[in-house]
């Protein structure tokens, strides 16, 4: 129940939670402060190359886009290379450019505003794009500040090696100090089950895990099915109901439960699966132990990877290729004792995970973007998190 409230606490903010004080960007400062090391001399550690990064990308935002006329623009029919007229010559006010006609400087100027904006590509003039020029600059040189802020609450140092989820991007990047190593698509909570933004350090993997269903799935979700059912339905889906949460917790029948009351909300009911075939966690749980319930873990549903939008989890985060991530991290192929559910497998170190979420993306991070890039905002997070920065004690 404590991870299920703190982790509806996380996921509703716009703040990332350090499961490690150290991992906190003024942890140099207050180590100095508690020292008495903290004085004229001390010198603050450098912004991480993921804020130096957005820094750059915001003074190429202004030099490049900020500068135009930021005349606003009417809605109306496609057009393409080759039209001419006023509306032409109104964009080409808006881009920079001058002249009536939709020429093969506008079609560029127009395939680059697409890429740098997350709009469908193509080079034609739609309602798409004259409702993201109407925004303005100044909407998006806001967008890059909120996300240069969220890199800001990232440590000067990220880690020789460290795991960086992007969660608004549904991608999970490897690196290896500043270079990149690798990278997979991953699936994040949903709208009403956001994943939390944490950095924490990953200090050991489970093989064969269960999957203890959150308790608020149980009632929602599972306890009508196991009434529909009946045993059967626990027992062809290994499922197993247990009398707590202690790791000597006993295994209740199916007679033992009142469901009705657990679906009601009256009773709280701990509910595992067994490890093997449509297991909710896969085959490896990846876990750097927090009070949120949120980790990294395999799935046996794979067909969801193929999706541009995979925000469908309960909150945590499913791996593409989670073996690849192993293989990394230990630096070696892991070997599984048989079946044996549960079969904890420690790091020889402990890496630093970055869950953080970012709707816009600069270039120079080793990830095969031209330049900046906008993303989705598929939280909403980036109006509430402008409003905190403007009233920071409201």
């Amino acid at each position: 129940m404590q991870g299920e409230f703190a982790h509806a606490q996380a996921s509703g903010d716009t703040n990332m939670h350090y499961i490690d004080q150290d991992l906190h960007p003024d942890y140099a400062i207050q180590e100095a402060i508690v020292s008495g090391t903290f004085n004229a001399d001390f010198k603050a550690p450098p912004p991480n190359f993921i804020e130096a990064s957005f820094n750059r990308a915001l003074q190429e935002y202004e030099t490049t886009w900020a500068r135009l006329p930021q005349v606003r623009l009417a809605r109306g029919n496609i057009v393409r290379m080759g039209a001419q007229g006023q509306r032409i010559a109104n964009v080409n006010q808006r881009l920079g450019l001058s002249g009536s006609v939709f020429n093969a400087n506008l079609s560029n100027r127009i395939r680059h505003y697409r890429r740098v904006h997350d709009l469908p590509s193509g080079n034609h003039i739609d309602n798409i794009l004259i409702d993201s020029l109407n925004l303005g600059a100044a909407h998006y040189i806001n967008k890059i500040s909120i996300n240069l802020h969220r890199a800001s609450e990232l440590p000067s140092d990220l880690g020789e090696k460290f795991v960086l989820v992007d969660v608004a991007n549904q991608q999970l990047y490897m690196y290896e100090g500043k270079n990149l190593v690798n990278q997979m698509r991953v699936i994040v909570g949903t709208a009403d089950n956001p994943t939390p933004m944490l950095a924490g350090y990953m200090r050991f993997s489970v093989i064969n895990p269960y999957w203890n269903v959150p308790t608020d799935l149980t009632r929602d979700r599972y306890a009508r099915r196991i009434i529909n059912g009946g045993e059967n339905y626990l027992k062809t889906r290994r499922f197993e109901a247990l009398s707590g949460w202690e790791d000597d917790a006993r295994i209740l029948s199916y007679s033992e439960v009142d469901w009705k009351a657990v679906e009601s909300g009256q009773q709280k009911l701990r509910l595992r699966q067994r490890p093997g075939p449509g297991n909710g966690m896969g085959d490896i749980k990846f876990m750097f132990p927090n009070p949120y319930g949120v980790y990294l873990h395999d799935t046996h549903n794979e067909a969801p990877f193929k999706l541009d939008s995979r925000a469908i989890s309960a909150g945590c985060v499913r791996l593409e290729k989670p073996w690849v991530l192993a293989d990394w991290l230990y630096g070696k192929r892991l070997q599984t004792q048989g079946q044996r559910p549960e079969q904890i497998v420690n790091l020889d170190g402990k890496t630093p995970v970055y869950i953080s979420y970012f709707t816009a993306i600069p270039k120079n991070l080793g990830l095969p973007n031209e330049g900046l890039s906008m993303r989705k905002d598929i939280y909403g997070r980036d109006a509430r998190l402008t409003k905190a920065l403007a009233s920071p004690f409201s």
